[in-house]
């Protein structure tokens, strides 16, 4: 996720550390790189109510940001910035603090909270989400071209159903001569989301239509909302629209239809 918080500065989210790339790709240019990972804390707020809690904790109007818009505030004379971004789905905020203010902000928004029914999750609530909204993890769904350990393994923005964040139009950036290719032939492969019986056990080997293995399933989880398993998969592009079922091998070695 790419902030900008001023005229000429930004803010770049990542899941994992791009540093050398960023200062290898700056050489050349009037920019500064730094990693300011230590002076942020993050927090997430989602659910029906976010607004309203926020506004009770001190925030003004902030159902008028919009999705993936952002805004400095100021919450119990905290300076935060808040944006509609994040993983859970629905009406959802992430807030960006001092560190130091994280634990009062925490505490703050727990407190007006709670006739709300606002309740603290961690990390498997938030992956539950996520999967559930189809979004891919860098180094769960897929590997970027950093960390792949072979050039067949990497993804790109095609691959992952995110083809229309990729601006064709400027003129210079990395990879897009590559990429221009790629959109004009089509990709090859697709991420989809499947959903799958619970009862079959944990879908644990490749997809497959017939004999002939079309993906793999790289995470899965079970649905409080959809009352059945969900998982995202990479598979091949050729195999979608085909009349055959597609299925995949559990925990217990049997083969069980996925939809």
């Amino acid at each position: 996720m790419l902030f900008r918080l001023g005229e000429e500065e930004f803010r770049l989210v990542v899941r994992s550390s791009h540093l050398d790339w960023l200062e290898q790709s700056a050489i050349g240019f009037e920019v500064q790189v730094e990693d300011v990972s230590g002076t942020i804390a993050g927090l997430s707020l989602a659910g029906p109510s976010a607004a309203n809690v926020l506004a009770n904790a001190g925030m003004e109007k902030p159902e008028m940001l919009s999705k993936s818009q952002a805004a400095w505030v100021q919450i119990g004379g905290m300076p935060v910035y808040v944006s509609r971004t994040g993983m859970l789905g629905g009406t959802e905020y992430e807030l960006w603090s001092d560190p130091s203010d994280a634990s009062v902000l925490w505490r703050r928004l727990l407190d007006v909270g709670r006739p709300h029914g606002v309740k603290p999750v961690g990390a498997a609530v938030r992956d539950i989400a996520r999967l559930e909204n189809g979004i891919a993890l860098e180094g769960v769904d897929y590997q970027s071209a950093l960390t792949a350990l072979d050039s067949a393994d990497t993804r790109t923005p095609y691959d992952l159903s995110l083809g229309g964040l990729v601006d064709l139009e400027r003129q210079v950036f990395n990879g897009r001569k590559a990429l221009s290719a790629i959109e004009k032939k089509g990709s090859t492969r697709v991420l989809v989301g499947f959903e799958f019986d619970l009862a079959n056990g944990a879908p644990t080997g490749p997809i497959c239509i017939g004999e002939r293995r079309i993906g793999q399933i790289k995470s899965h989880t079970s649905s409080p909302s959809l009352q059945c398993g969900v998982a995202l998969a990479v598979i091949e592009a050729s195999a979608l629209g085909t009349s055959d079922g597609f299925t995949v091998e559990t925990a217990s070695g049997d083969r069980k239809s996925v939809v």
